[in-house]
């Protein structure tokens, strides 16, 4: 179920159709800064350190193509009603669970490459911390954000 209407208590989250491309671009972005970290350092002190750039360049292209696609694909959850239940990562598996009476605050947010691609980031914030849910769908955040509050005033 993708939506959540006053009466429903289930809301499937799973991240926006342009997340791919937001990572893809965070992770360019990074590449070309240690790729170009690398090629000054080798104008300063060696040209041999231009093995590095070589190296950067080539790990930025693989990791942008094969990583966004492994992360997004990673992502899933579900609000019940009483919490909201979360799992992501690659290399590090995490499970999140947290009880809607423990929330004290929700946030909505979007970076502006967020924004353009159509997704956002939900952070929801208790006692003992927070839990940030990034790359969801625009339409599943602001459900997201309904529900909990919704959830929140029953309790």
């Amino acid at each position: 179920m993708v939506g959540i209407a006053e009466n429903e208590t289930e809301l499937e989250l799973s991240p926006g159709a342009g997340a791919v491309m937001v990572v893809r671009v965070w992770l360019f972005a990074v590449g070309v800064g240690v790729t170009s970290l690398f090629a000054a350092l080798a104008g300063l002190f060696s040209p041999w350190i231009l093995t590095g750039t070589a190296a950067a360049a080539i790990t930025t292209i693989i990791a942008s193509w094969w990583y966004p696609v492994k992360y997004v694909d990673s992502i899933c959850g579900h609000f019940d009603g009483a919490a909201v239940h979360a799992e992501h990562g690659v290399f590090w598996r995490q499970k999140l669970y947290v009880p809607v009476s423990a929330l004290r605050t929700v946030e909505h947010w979007q970076t502006p490459l967020q924004r353009y691609c159509h997704c956002c980031t939900v952070t929801l914030r208790f006692a003992g911390g927070g839990v940030v849910l990034s790359m969801l769908s625009d339409e599943q955040g602001e459900r997201l954000v309904r529900a909990t509050e919704h959830a929140v005033r029953k309790v």
